[in-house]
């Protein structure tokens, strides 16, 4: 018996014959596909144009012809309804998980100069890439590509990578933000981006931020994006549509505005209560994650240049959501939702409309949440156009097809059909009606010899008219099927991630003996839940070999491996068999110091403690956050229990439990409402402010607008003053973005200084101690076409960040009579009593003690100095019971007290 060790990397697809796909499906699809009736508008109709794809996009040239792309580097071409057979392009890409190659685009001038752009994953590397190819004809040249714009490090997922021209003839481009939410209000990451570049991939000189010094953020048109899946030009307006692909609540539809900033990870759908910069924009339309919806991804608008549709769809903006399949319409002036369009769609990722008014959508098929092995590779996807007839007769997508069979075996035949419901299905066998059967499926049980090439055909009727279906034949024949036999893995196997499994087997006929490896193939299918998902594709000539099941990948514990052979005849007659590997499972605790605090699981937050089951040998990401808030204190992430001070940690479940704990320290946050602005109405701060207002983000861009009543657009000023609050001792790093100059002084520190006009990003350190409340002064002028300031501050504990209101305190905050609070009272012996105060201003209290049976106890007053103070008074000769401390603020008269108690 031949053995051959097959190693075969994990869900990567290569090109597949689509003759091959047919044939494999001959038998095997119809014993376990059967589609669901169509659900249209009455007067449309659907055909399949092609199978067998692994696809992300569609384009339609104006020519007539449909580019595919597909995740595993290859693009497509249909011509006249027929995919050919040379593929038009095919490049290395990284199709690991979410990435590979997304999206292409034509150049306005294609069909001059045959250029057109590809987005797609570099190989080797974690970031995705724009390059320009030439074609010539229906292939492209050889050694074409031109590298026109590397795009920043991301993760597994989020890539976005759609891409459009626009009418000024510049090229924009969607980038998610790589599963790394900060990306998206970094202006200086390319990722999380609607970015604008010339065809050569320079970035447009009218682009916001083009002479900022920061990074790439002169490519940057708008930000605050999660992973722009699609992005659409009206052909009209030539406004830009992005389909932003939510988190765990909206997904949204954004009319792109120069400058704009969309909201992610701020904020996920529309704005309710949260902090946004001024530039906020909310969507035009959301949708929640309800009935099974949970992913924008495909769409296009119905303008064509001959409208083939009712005239109430013209003008429409039809969308697809990947997880219900369902194709919806938007009306995209109002962002009204214009109801459902077609509701039996299966994984509709993208959608595009021919110039004869024709509405093509792409199915990826397969499960739709968000799995690596879901998005790693398929071989089932399928390209269907809409066609609208004006008649509500039947019509016939799929026509059944013929089958040959095993004396014995059962024979099934299907047809899809479309058309004015009810629709009646009428099977007919050598002419002969079945009265028996009305529905899409015929099935012949215990076929028998003398049914051989019996003709089957089916009459599909409604109130508009009768429609016959092609003529198929049931094949019947004596020979037997080949027996296959696996011999590994063994019923009950158990598989760990990152292992191989291996497999073996053999298979026996009557009529030919022993099956040679040539006539064996195998097949491995991932299975999560009810789903399951391509992972080694058939592959034949082999005997025995193994698979690694990938450490990368899904992270549910309902999962397993299904290793399928088939064996062939001689006379083509095949029988599969099949057996299932589970995994071996362990558990993994992760924990905080204190409790409650959150743990990004995989890039969602949890409130630890929690509990996580898996497949041994998988990673898992465990992230602390830099920072977080819980009631009124900042927590920052200090260590690992077991020493480790990695905040984003890879961990696996094992044999043995595992506990992850991460420590906190935690302080008071501010109290602070903002800083002070006035706002003057020339440049020189000259006169009296015009307006004076709190301030609570100094996160601001003033895109040829004024930024307050009374202000013109350009030649103003504005002042800020007020305290800020650092949470801990140490050194701060401020970061300013400003157009024009900028001032900065912290506690009578100049750190940033640039007077002149222009756009500018400058840095300045300082020395803060915790506690403790500093001054702080800034000035901007304005001088022409725009202004901004947006200032933040880092520290070795957190990473950059908008400095939050609360610790931003407006300019007469000393003045406030409430400024102090005694924080905590804890008793340290019998004879000392420990009082923490914590202040903003100095003062003098004065203190008293009331035993319960009222009796009054003065003590000397206590000066308190700004920040904590930590101070004691003489209690020794105190009894042992409940006392009340009694505070007053010489200055405000305002009074605290607190209950204590003495031990002995």
């Amino acid at each position: 018996m031949q053995s051959t060790l097959l190693l075969v990397k994990p869900f990567h697809k290569g090109s597949f014959s689509i003759v091959l796909s047919f044939l494999l499906c001959f038998v095997f699809c119809l014993l376990f596909i059967f589609p669901v009736e169509a659900q249209l508008p009455e007067g449309f109709i659907r055909e399949r144009i092609a199978t067998g794809l692994n696809p992300t996009s569609i384009v339609v040239a104006p020519d007539g012809r449909i580019f595919i792309t597909e995740k595993n580097g290859v693009i497509r071409i249909i011509r006249d309804d027929v995919i050919l057979e040379a593929p038009f392009l095919k490049v290395e890409v990284d199709d690991s998980n979410e990435r590979g190659l997304g999206h292409m685009v034509l150049h306005p001038d294609f069909d001059q100069n045959g250029y057109y752009y590809v987005f797609y994953a570099v190989p080797g590397l974690r970031h995705n890439r724009i390059s320009r190819f030439t074609a010539n004809g229906d292939n492209t040249i050889p050694g074409s590509e031109m590298i026109i714009l590397e795009l920043d490090e991301g993760g597994e997922i989020h890539n976005g990578g759609d891409m459009v021209f626009g009418f000024d003839g510049y090229l924009y481009v969607a980038s998610g933000d790589g599963g790394q939410n900060w990306n998206g209000e970094d202006l200086g990451s390319t990722n999380g981006k609607i970015l604008r570049i010339d065809e050569f991939g320079n970035p447009h000189p009218e682009n916001p931020w083009y002479n900022l010094n920061y990074r790439r953020a002169n490519m940057v048109y708008a930000y605050g994006l999660r992973n722009p899946f699609t992005i659409t030009l009206h052909p009209i307006t030539g406004q830009i549509f992005a389909n932003d692909v939510g988190g765990s609540r909206f997904e949204e539809v954004n009319v792109i505005e120069q400058g704009g900033f969309f909201g992610w990870p701020k904020v996920e759908g529309m704005r309710t209560n949260e902090v946004v910069p001024s530039e906020y924009k909310d969507p035009l339309f959301q949708y929640s994650h309800t009935n099974g919806y949970c992913a924008i991804v495909g769409a296009t608008f119905y303008l064509p240049e001959v409208q083939q549709f009712p005239t109430h769809y013209l003008g429409r903006y039809f969308y697809s959501d990947y997880c219900t399949g369902n194709i919806r319409m938007l009306d995209p002036e109002t962002g009204q939702d214009k109801g459902a369009f077609i509701t039996d769609g299966d994984r509709v990722i993208d959608l595009d409309i021919s110039s004869n008014g024709s509405l093509y959508y792409l199915e990826r098929k397969g499960l739709g949440d968000g799995s690596p092995e879901d998005n790693t590779g398929t071989n089932e996807g399928t390209l269907w156009r809409v066609s609208f007839t004006g008649s509500g007769a039947p019509f016939i997508s799929i026509q059944p097809s013929s089958v040959l069979h095993a004396v014995g075996e059962d024979a099934s035949f299907h047809v899809v059909a479309s058309g004015a419901v009810p629709l009646t299905y009428n099977w007919f066998i050598n002419g002969e009606e079945l009265n028996a059967v009305d529905g899409s499926s015929l099935t012949i049980n215990s076929v028998t010899l003398d049914q051989d090439s019996s003709v089957i055909r089916v009459e599909i009727m409604n109130a508009f008219g009768l429609l016959s279906s092609e003529e198929v034949l049931l094949r019947v024949t004596s020979n037997h099927r080949p027996e296959p036999i696996i011999s590994s893995p063994v019923p009950g196997g158990k598989y760990y991630a990152g292992q191989p499994i291996v497999f073996s087997g053999y298979a026996e006929d009557i009529e030919d003996g022993t099956i040679p490896a040539t006539s064996i193939s195998w097949k491995i299918d991932f299975h999560h839940g009810t789903h399951s998902h391509p992972a080694l594709s058939w592959s034949s000539g082999v005997m025995s070999g193994e698979w690694i099941a990938p450490a990368l990948g899904e992270t549910s514990a309902e999962v397993w491996y299904r290793v399928y052979l088939k064996a062939t005849d001689s006379e083509g007659f095949s029988k599969i068999t099949y057996t299932d590997v589970f995994p071996q499972l362990g558990k993994i605790n992760v924990a905080s110091i204190p409790d409650g605090l959150v743990i990004n699981l995989d890039g969602s937050p949890l409130n630890a403690p929690y509990e996580i089951e898996g497949v041994q040998g998988v990673s898992r990401f465990i992230t602390s956050p830099y920072k977080q808030v819980k009631g009124d204190s900042v927590y920052f992430f200090n260590s690992w229990t077991d020493g480790s001070v990695l905040f984003n940690r890879e961990i696996k479940a094992s044999p043995e439990s595992q506990t992850f704990t991460a420590k906190f320290d935690g302080i008071r946050n501010g109290k602070g409402i903002g800083l002070t602005a006035y706002y003057y109405d020339n440049s020189e701060f000259a006169g009296e402010p015009v307006a004076v207002a709190i301030d609570s983000l100094l996160d601001h861009q003033y895109l040829l607008r004024a930024p307050y009543a009374g202000v013109p657009e350009d030649n103003f000023g504005i002042v800020w003053k007020g305290y800020i609050l650092p949470y801990k001792s140490g050194v701060y790093d401020f970061t300013v973005f400003a157009d024009d100059g900028v001032f900065v002084e912290v506690n009578g520190n100049v750190i940033i200084q640039d007077w002149e006009a222009g756009v500018h990003h400058e840095t300045g350190s300082i020395f803060l101690e915790q506690g403790r409340l500093y001054p702080i002064h800034i000035r901007l002028y304005e001088y022409l076409y725009g202004a901004q300031l947006r200032l933040r501050w880092s520290t070795p504990d957190f990473p950059e960040e908008v400095i939050s209101t609360s610790q931003l305190y407006p300019d007469d905050f000393l003045s406030s009579p409430t400024v102090s609070e005694i924080i905590s009272i804890e008793v340290l012996n019998t004879d000392d009593l420990n009082i923490r105060i914590e202040s903003y201003k100095e003062m003098y209290l004065d203190v008293d003690i009331i035993a319960a049976n009222g009796i009054v106890m003065d003590y000397p007053e206590i000066k308190v100095d700004i920040g904590l103070n930590t101070l004691n008074i003489d209690t020794h000769s105190l009894t042992a019971g409940v006392y009340y401390l009694r505070t007053k603020d010489l200055e405000s008269g305002k009074v605290i007290t607190t209950t204590f108690a003495k031990l002995q």
